[in-house]
């Protein structure tokens, strides 16, 4: 996945972008915590009717529903403001760049059609309410394809899709 990611970095610097480097694995675990936090407690009060059945439920459902009962409103808020706080930091970040890129994923996408791959590194994005587009174009060592993301104002949504597919196109070439 770094090599992805180096891949690309190197293709937009020769094309021409000028890039800011952000500490995001500073911000990402804090931000991850958030999303859980809020996507938990939101939806233990959502499918409260649901939970009642547990036997109709799959066993990640249960147990984000189960965390999701045990969270306060006070961890609910904290979260929120957690929210609030860096959606307002990236915006301002993004007002002056066309987006941020990064993986999309922790490493390549698993084998077979039973799940997706860690979404770990999309939460922030979900958190925050801000756009994100997956690229695809780099494969790993065995294959399987590598995810970049693209992260962008939501008010330049045209230029993030031009950009996503100036991504793609460059590690189709490249890659």
């Amino acid at each position: 996945m770094r090599a992805a990611l180096v891949r690309s970095v190197e293709d937009a610097v020769a094309n021409g972008a000028v890039l800011v480097d952000v500490d995001w694995p500073a911000l990402t675990p804090r931000l991850v915590e958030a999303h859980v936090t809020v996507m938990a407690y939101e939806a233990a009060r959502t499918l409260a009717e649901e939970s009642t059945h547990p036997d109709r439920l799959s066993a990640p459902l249960n147990e984000l529903l189960a965390h999701g009962r045990s969270l306060t409103t006070g961890d609910y808020e904290h979260a929120r403001s957690v929210a609030r706080r860096e959606r307002s930091a990236m915006l301002a970040l993004l007002c002056d760049v066309d987006a941020v890129l990064g993986p999309a994923a922790p490493g390549a996408a698993p084998k077979g059609l039973t799940a997706t791959g860690s979404p770990v590194l999309s939460r922030p994005w979900q958190l925050l309410g801000l756009p994100a587009v997956t690229v695809p174009g780099h494969r790993d060592a065995q294959g399987m394809p590598l995810g970049l993301q693209l992260v962008g104002h939501p008010d330049r949504l045209e230029g993030l899709f031009s950009l996503g597919h100036a991504v793609e196109r460059a590690a189709r070439a490249n890659g």
